[in-house]
């Protein structure tokens, strides 16, 4: 069963009272996830509930780049400011500012504390999750390419979403398919388009990866995350030594992201998907007003 979505745009409040805040549903007539067709609805929607949700929720961030993301280092932790001033390039730079910014003012609003007071733990291969002093069972995964910057939040599984700019890729990128398994590589080379079939498996495989916090350590070769051409949601076949004990599942998500391929891994079966989306000038404006 396809769940339906939402999607929104983030309106900048007067207010941070969240009586007050809403959000305007843009007006798409459908788009695609994974290989099913969903209609969306045009309307207004307040802000989710600020409990842990039950679904996923998805924040999607656009101008990742702008030259305002800057000045959103006063308001981060001493250890982000350092990591920020380590980038040697501004590009880079406010990638990480604005996706730090996404991620503490959303996990802010479900805590509802200061997104100042936010603090994380790291395990040993460095995947973040929330300080056990906001004993929260929220759970988060953040991705952010090129331009745009997502966050996935749910309350009832574990997660990982991965998002990708398939026009900033070289060959050498591309050369990463060799470490495929030959499912991948067949539905790659079999495809009308490689490129964007590429970045489909890509995505795929990171959301996972994301999702068990192991990151480029867990074999590449030794997971498959093939699409179906009738089932959206695949479970993800892991036969490597250092396996995860519970199953996990992987969807891409076609967005309306020119030139971006998403996906989005869960150990939750097939869970309700809600999108929001803003930019970081909004989102700049909101922390500037009221933190």
């Amino acid at each position: 069963m396809i769940s339906i979505w939402i999607l929104c745009r983030l309106v900048q409040p007067t207010h941070l009272e969240r009586a007050s805040l809403s959000l305007l549903i843009r007006k798409y007539d459908s788009f695609q996830i994974g290989r099913g067709r969903v209609c969306l609805f045009a309307g207004m929607k307040r802000w989710p509930n600020s409990s842990p949700p039950e679904g996923i929720h998805l924040w999607v961030c656009r101008g990742l780049l702008s030259p305002r993301l800057d000045d959103a280092l006063n308001f981060l932790a001493p250890e982000e400011q350092e990591r920020a001033r380590r980038f040697r390039f501004e590009t880079d730079r406010r990638r990480y500012l604005g996706g730090v910014l996404l991620q503490r003012l959303i996990l802010a609003y479900y805590l509802s504390c200061p997104f100042q007071e936010l603090s994380f733990s790291r395990n040993k291969w460095g995947k973040p999750s929330l300080d056990r002093k906001h004993d929260s069972k929220i759970q988060f995964s953040l991705s952010r390419s090129h331009e745009v910057a997502i966050l996935a939040v749910t309350g009832e599984s574990k997660v990982g979403v991965d998002l990708e700019y398939a026009l900033g890729r070289n060959s050498r990128d591309l050369s990463m398919r060799r470490q495929f398994t030959e499912e991948e590589q067949g539905f790659i080379e079999n495809a009308s388009d490689s490129r964007k079939a590429f970045f489909e498996i890509w995505a795929r495989k990171e959301a996972y990866l994301k999702g068990i916090g192991r990151g480029l350590t867990h074999p590449l070769a030794e997971f498959d995350v093939t699409p179906s051409e009738v089932i959206a949601e695949m479970i993800v076949r892991d036969w490597s030594d250092d396996c995860p004990d519970e199953s996990w599942r992987v969807r891409s998500l076609n967005l309306p992201l020119a030139d971006y391929a998403v996906a989005i891994a869960t150990t939750s079966r097939s869970p309700s998907l809600e999108l929001f989306e803003s930019d970081f000038d909004e989102l700049f404006a909101l922390s500037s007003r009221h933190f």
